[in-house]
């Protein structure tokens, strides 16, 4: 909280007015990795939270070169943008940051982008501090789209917080302690000082320790050597709701030398809700030396440990698997474990209902030593009376070290139906539609599809196929259309054998073949002539069941199978792993007599679920053919027609054509050209039986000349020739012959020319009165 505190003095030392509104809406694009302060030229990842933690002043100090946003501040969070170039980056601190204590975004451009990383062995310290001052309103604060790495704590959020984490990664961070009295660790990962509310939304949490050692001797209570929640750690309340996630792979321990209690990858003392999110290959440790006596050890809550009065649970389609608990002791002491899934404690008066709803919660594990026991491999719980944990739709199966489920308190396991349970110690009375004493085959822990918003893949446990959760639960109450993989991953899909209620797989998981196009399916060829090929359409098969299979051989029927073709198949009897998409091409090419409409199917078999069609319909016309195309007239004089040429028209099909439509002529100059004979029209053709069409060319203006000759059988289709012609101008009339004076005349005016110019005219007068 120091750099709250210091806010807050120097706010009042130097007399700046402080605004009652929230924290400015502005945008600080930092623009470099360096880990600097005050720098005019760059604006780091530090100057800019102190930018947003001052931002409500007027008016706000400068810091670096971070913009310092409007006057007055207008409401709403402030968002730190990043503006570093392409590739990946880190930003590797010298110091911790200040901590964030206005309403805040820091939106990085993705976990695989910005790193934001710790001094951890040089100086441990959080990545990323959330504070207050203790006083309302609290901050609200969003991180997304980066990755928090090699701190003490990835991220540390104070009391009344609120916090989003998106899209983002916290792994690697690491607290230890040691020490020859007490030592405690909590919250490597993410970690509340207490009452905040946090979201998890697309993110991953993994890789994180958080590790207590006592060297010295001490039994309880002088001496406590704890170790909490790992992964995130969550007392004194508020809420934790895990959205498309990943917790996996981070570690609690809590090495005593006569005492030592480690709890929960998760620990939590409010309303925690998990949906689509996978809690796996988590542990938690507690070991005693007893070199200074006979010790005890405390392990519990491999994946999750819920404690608290009132408080719930909710799983909804996700996996909790491959965690442990384990618990040891050096010579013989009393070493128990409990709960290597899930741990739910509730004592008090009020207690809540703990729900596992279209959920798998399989293969973890507890182990105990010594004189201590190890009870609830997969889901532990300690409730009061009339508090209960309620599975409905959910696997629960084949834990270690114990059975799959216990309870130490006054409240009970019951079932919602449609559960699977290897053994029979967790659906208190089952239900008719439950299956007990059942293995399910689940599949390794894999990435069958779905994808995290920070781009890490959904793992998921599949069942076997035609196994007993294989369409043999239901949709009531899980409240969704998709499993645990999200969109294209449909919660129903009927597989064989027949579902026993609406086809939804029990568990996590659903098992679906996914078709393109979507059964009942159809593909529409436009028309096509007769023993030609269409342009192909594209069938596809999506494996999506988790499991390997080979579909069947791929089969047309229907009517007219045999005008369709298939090419590219690579479906038919191939081995397709998971996710691995097979397909076929699908070409209309007529080949049977008649024309019109053509119809059939594709089959697609599958080989484990229903076979699944398509349609196929196509119109075909008669392969109706004219010759000459095209057709050049030449050169001819406007009103000048030229010869009549002769088209063929010739029915090249197997049957017998469709009536024909007088032939006609189209385009720009089709009144230039002229049909002068047509012994087709209204006429058919037998298979190979020909008629004519007579054409010629008759311009009536100079110039280029196009048109079309077509000819149509009804039905049918429409054959045509392209016509050309160049119209062009009559020559002109030769000029008539030039006439003059000549005779007498000629020779009268001949002598005027030897004349005085007076005389001369005279003559002139006279001279053309003679004759010519």
């Amino acid at each position: 909280m120091r750099s709250v505190l210091l806010r807050s003095a120097a706010a009042a030392a130097i007399g700046i007015l402080l605004f009652v509104s929230a924290a400015s809406a502005n945008t600080i694009t930092v623009n470099s990795t360096a880990d600097t302060t005050g720098d005019t030229s760059i604006c780091t990842l530090r100057d800019a939270i102190n930018s947003a933690n001052w931002s409500q002043l007027t008016p706000p100090p400068a810091f670096g070169n971070c913009a310092d946003g409007t006057h007055p501040p207008a409401t709403g969070a402030d968002t730190i943008d990043f503006s570093l170039g392409t590739g990946q980056h880190t930003i590797q601190l010298d110091s911790v940051l200040p901590g964030i204590g206005n309403d805040t975004t820091i939106s990085g451009p993705g976990d695989g982008l910005l790193t934001v990383r710790g001094e951890l062995g040089t100086e441990d310290y959080p990545v990323m501090p959330i504070e207050d001052d203790g006083t309302a309103p609290f901050p609200t604060v969003t991180l997304e789209g980066m990755t928090l790495t090699h701190g003490s704590k990835g991220i540390t959020v104070g009391a009344a917080a609120a916090l989003t984490l998106k899209d983002s990664t916290v792994s690697g961070n690491t607290v230890t302690d040691t020490q020859s009295g007490t030592s405690i660790v909590s919250g490597a990962g993410i970690t509340d000082t207490g009452g905040a509310n946090i979201t998890i939304n697309g993110s991953t949490i993994s890789g994180n320790s958080a590790t207590a050692t006592t060297t010295g001797p001490g039994t309880c209570c002088s001496v406590f050597t704890l170790a909490r929640g790992g992964a995130i750690d969550m007392p004194q309340g508020g809420s934790l709701n895990i959205n498309t996630s990943t917790v996996s792979g981070n570690t609690t321990a809590a090495h005593g030398n006569q005492t030592a209690g480690a709890t929960g990858t998760i620990f939590d003392e409010g309303l925690v809700v998990v949906t689509r999110s996978t809690i796996s290959a988590n542990t938690v440790t507690a070991t005693v030396s007893e070199a200074g006596g006979a010790g005890n050890s405390r392990s519990s809550g491999g994946g999750l440990y819920v404690q608290g009065g009132g408080n719930e649970l909710s799983l909804n389609r996700s996996t909790v698997s491959g965690n442990s608990a384990t618990a040891t002791s050096g010579n013989g002491g009393d070493a128990s474990a409990t709960g290597g899934g899930v741990q739910v404690v509730q004592i008090f008066a009020s207690t809540g209902t703990n729900l596992a709803t279209g959920s798998t919660i399989a293969n973890n594990a507890v182990s105990g030593s010594g004189s201590g026991s190890a009870i609830g491999s997969n889901v532990d719980t300690s409730l009061s009376d009339p508090g209960t944990f309620t599975s409905e739709n959910t696997i629960i199966a084949s834990g270690s070290g114990a059975a799959n489920c216990f309870t130490e308190g006054d409240g009970a396991f019951s079932s919602s139906g449609y559960n699977i349970d290897s053994g029979t110690s967790c659906l208190g009375t089952p239900a008719t539609s439950d299956h007990v004493n059942t293995l399910t085959g689940l599949g390794a822990l894999q990435d069958n599809g779905g994808v995290q918003g920070n781009g890490d893949p959904i793992l998921t446990r599949a069942p076997a196929l035609n196994s007993a959760a294989v369409d043999q639960g239901t949709n009531t109450g899980i409240g969704d259309t998709t499993d645990q993989r999200g969109v294209g991953f449909p919660r129903i899909f009927n597989m064989n054998p027949a579902n026993a209620s609406d086809g939804t797989d029990i568990g996590a998981f659903e098992q679906s073949i996914v078709q393109d196009p979507v059964d009942p399916g159809t593909f529409t060829f436009s028309s096509q002539q007769w023993g030609t090929a269409s342009d192909p359409q594209s069938a596809f098969l999506t494996n999506q069941t988790g499991n390997s299979l080979t579909p069947g051989t791929l089969a047309r029927g229907g009517t007219n199978p045999g005008d369709f073709q298939l090419s590219g198949d690579s479906c038919s009897g191939m081995l397709l792993v998971t996710k691995q998409i097979c397909g076929v091409n699908v070409l209309f090419v007529p080949v049977s007599a008649g024309n019109g409409t053509k119809n059939a199917t594709l089959s697609l078999p599958t080989g484990v679920a229903p076979t699944t069609s398509i349609a196929l319909t196509g119109d075909a016309t008669e392969y109706i053919s004219v010759a000459p195309t095209p057709k050049d007239f030449g050169s001819t004089q406007i009103g000048t027609p030229t010869g009549t040429t002769q088209f063929t028209v010739t029915n090249a099909g197997p049957g017998t054509s469709g009536t024909f439509e007088a032939a006609t002529l189209s385009g720009a100059n089709a009144s230039e050209f002229g049909i002068t004979g047509d012994t087709c029209s209204g006429q058919t053709l037998t298979s190979a039986g020909t008629c004519t069409v007579s054409v010629h060319f008759a311009p009536t203006s100079a110039g280029a000349k196009t048109a079309t000759l077509n000819v149509t059988g009804s039905p049918g289709g429409t054959s045509s020739s392209a016509l050309t012609g160049t119209g062009t101008a009559p020559a002109p009339p030769p000029p008539p012959p030039t006439t003059g004076p000549t005779g007498q005349r000629a020779a009268a005016l001949k002598k005027c020319k030897k004349k005085s110019k007076k005389a001369r005219n005279k003559c002139k007068k006279k001279a053309n009165k003679l004759p010519v």
